[in-house]
């Protein structure tokens, strides 16, 4: 995940090592969410289709430190190819200038883009585990915001792609307002979670 920091929450044995409960391994810790989500930022970039590669040529840095996360998917907008606009999915990112994602249409050169971040990525390796396979939020810092594990249109989990599985099992966490659902940027702060697994 790297974005966000968790903090292990020890039981009554002052145990931090994943329990079982029925089928399950579970973990308790505090998520502190300081980026769910990133405001729209505009940069300059070359597509490569062949390797559904983004190079940064000027603008924001495309770095994973500071804005995105590998596995959490990002809306590309105002391409001069029409054909690469739209939701993908972050495969890896090299530094500041270089991303892989899900997928690219067509080839561009110096094409000023928007790029906006709609959620984060909680890794089952982050936790201990090596199967996600679902959370509870037992509580939380900002009640006007939610956590929303995203899906596909069939009601499915969000699936990674082979070319994720280096990454380990993943959710995919959205933040919204629950006022309109609208995407919430930036941070939304922490939540007690239990997440739910395999070792």
């Amino acid at each position: 995940m790297g974005l966000n920091a968790i903090t292990f929450i020890a039981d009554h044995l002052g145990s931090t090592a994943p329990k079982v409960q029925g089928h399950y391994y579970y973990v308790d810790c505090i998520l502190n969410v300081t980026l769910g989500a990133t405001a729209s930022i505009t940069t300059t970039v070359d597509y490569t289709a062949a390797t559904n590669t983004i190079l940064r040529k000027s603008g924001t840095a495309l770095n994973a430190s500071t804005v995105y996360s590998v596995g959490s998917t990002i809306t590309l907008g105002s391409s001069a190819t029409g054909g690469n606009d739209g939701e993908v999915t972050i495969v890896s990112i090299d530094g500041a200038d270089t991303m892989v994602v899900s997928d690219i249409g067509a080839d561009a050169t110096n094409d000023e883009i928007t790029i906006v971040g709609n959620n984060f990525s909680l890794l089952a390796s982050d936790l201990g585990l090596s199967r996600l396979t679902h959370i509870e939020i037992m509580g939380q810092e900002n009640n006007l915001v939610q956590l929303n594990t995203k899906l596909l249109a069939t009601g499915a989990l969000f699936q990674e792609t082979a070319a994720l599985s280096a990454n380990g099992e993943y959710l995919v966490l959205e933040p919204s307002t629950l006022s309109t659902g609208a995407v919430v940027n930036g941070d939304i702060g922490t939540f007690r979670i239990r997440a739910y697994g395999l070792l």
